[in-house]
């Protein structure tokens, strides 16, 4: 029956049925290239700083929650989430590996009720409106300050504890342990096997931010002596913690890939470091040295290519001399450019902290909150900055809030149009890229133009409906629509499961061509088809 539909479909489009006047025509050599910037936003949820805003709500409640913060997030032309699914060694998905999080159900091991999968109806959710999901975990985190409840049998702290270590109010998986290297990767490639996800993504959090002796002011040692012991063969101990490190970044890269490969598709696996990689760098510059500190070489990360994009979190405001916004911007964006030759260069984003615009929280947070402007600006600067392909913002509250009158000001200064996200090329040998792309070539589709409605012509709507000939294609994200009238092109994004677009009829004689064309789940544009008149 399907098969039938479609065939009298394409039989009266080739009749010349629709908007008369209206003709297949082959897509220009010459269209504009679609608007191509990444727009993310992290989606937090541990100590439920995003989602869900408490634990133990119900399933239809953070179903609704999910929902109204992926419409904020579709207004505002965002194309990216970052959803952190594995906060403290738990999980927001189904998994025999480790529990469900308590900051989802209230307990640790309980999931919600009733039963569903909140990872897959995120995924499913998100597309439907053109935004792609990032997988966010924390790897090495066990608990966090404000986790909830004892932990669950379960939990890694409890069946490995030997691969944990208790550092303040937090527990850590050993980065020097090699089980707990083998452990991470497990569940890693268990999430990226079984969700069609756009990439993993990691943030700051490697070896532990250091915590103070409050007699002493000096740091407290992170109590890795057993593993030290045990498998540095003699190497200095912090050149040892950053190889265990840089080995992880590494290895989850592969494993990205390669789960993705696997099912056919693409994945990005991208990175989150501290925005200052050492003091003076570039000079002036004054902070924590998270080389030093958190044995996190992000620089040598970059050039190596060992992440697909790096987004270093730039959270202070544009005047701060010590930590100045622009200055570590232009510092990383040259980064970057020294890497190129490199090819494929990693993708550089921003990390942006929007948190600090919208209410204080006390009266002592007051003087630290900033305008709206302020991200504002930051954005412009990221955007004139060569090579800066993105932003992503700290994080969902505040836009779902409209804290300050952010989400506004950002949909009318910043927001105005839809983009598609940067196109991703994994590495691979020129044969398999050939091979592979010609596989994987999506046609052009089938477009045609009527108008519904009767009577006035001021009444009546104008109607784009496209199918692709042939079997649908399954990797299909989103379309790109262009629209040509006498004053020129514009372009329109749609999600992938969107089969027509609306115009209103007051276009219907300014508009003299449509041409369609997918985008796969690499962001890449597939071959254009359309009509004119």
């Amino acid at each position: 029956m399907a098969f039938l539909a479609c065939a009298a479909w394409l039989v009266s489009f080739a009749c010349g049925a629709g908007t008369e006047g209206w003709r297949s025509a082959p897509a220009p050599a010459s269209l504009p290239a679609p608007p191509r910037e990444l727009r993310g936003v992290w989606v937090a949820s541990v100590d439920n700083i995003d989602w869900p805003s408490r634990p133990g709500l119900r399933a239809d409640e953070q179903r609704a929650e999910a929902e109204r913060l992926l419409d904020v997030l579709a207004g505002l032309n965002l194309n990216a989430v970052f959803l952190q699914v594995r906060p403290t060694s738990d999980t927001l998905y189904p998994s025999e590996l480790e529990p469900w999080s308590a900051f989802l159900s209230g307990r640790s091991g309980a999931g919600p009720q009733p039963a569903y999968d909140p990872l897959a109806f995120w995924i499913e959710a998100a597309r439907a409106r053109a935004i792609d999901v990032h997988a966010w975990i924390n790897p090495y985190r066990a608990r966090h300050p404000q986790s909830i409840g004892d932990d669950a049998p379960a939990h890694v702290s409890k069946a490995r504890p030997e691969l944990v270590r208790e550092y303040g109010p937090y527990l850590w998986l050993d980065p020097g342990e090699p089980e707990a290297e083998t452990y991470i990767l497990r569940v890693v490639d268990d999430l990226l096997r079984r969700y069609p996800l756009d990439g993993l993504h990691i943030d700051d959090y490697f070896y532990p931010y250091p915590r103070q002796d409050p007699k002493t002011k000096s740091d407290v040692p992170f109590p890795d002596d057993a593993s030290y012991s045990a498998h540095a063969n003699g190497a200095p101990r912090d050149q040892w913690r950053r190889d265990n490190v840089d080995r992880l970044v590494q290895k989850l890269q592969r494993a990205t890939r390669d789960a993705a490969r696997a099912a056919g598709r693409t994945a990005r696996f991208t990175v989150s470091p501290f925005g200052i990689w050492r003091p003076e760098n570039p000079p002036g510059i004054k902070g924590m040295d998270a080389v030093a500190k958190l044995h996190a070489d992000s620089r040598r990360w970059l050039r190596e290519r060992w992440a697909d994009a790096i987004v270093p979190q730039l959270y202070w405001p544009i005047e701060q001399r010590d930590q100045s916004y622009p200055k570590l911007l232009e510092w990383w964006a040259g980064e970057r450019s020294a890497a190129s030759s490199n090819s494929p260069t990693p993708e550089l984003w921003i990390g942006l902290n929007a948190s600090r615009v919208g209410p204080p929280r006390d009266a002592s947070d007051r003087a630290r909150r900033w305008p709206p402007e302020e991200i504002v600006q930051q954005i412009e600067i990221a955007r004139r900055a060569p090579g800066v392909g993105g932003h992503v913002l700290f994080s969902a509250r505040v836009l779902a809030q409209n804290g300050n009158g952010l989400a506004d000001v950002l949909r009318e200064r910043v927001y105005r149009e839809a983009t598609l996200p940067p196109e991703f090329v994994p590495p691979k040998d020129a044969g398999q890229a050939t091979a592979e792309a010609r596989s994987s070539e999506l046609p052009a589709p089938n477009v045609r133009v009527s108008s519904a409605g009767e009577g006035d012509p001021a009444n009546r709507t104008l109607i784009v409906e496209w199918n692709l000939p042939g079997a649908e294609a399954s990797n299909v994200r989103r379309w790109v629509a262009w629209l040509r009238t006498d004053s020129g092109w514009s372009t329109r994004v749609l999600p992938g499961s969107e089969r027509s677009l609306a115009l209103a009829a007051s276009d219907e004689t300014k508009l003299r061509a449509v041409f369609i064309a997918a985008v796969d789940d690499a962001a890449r544009v597939h071959r254009a088809g359309g009509v004119a008149r």
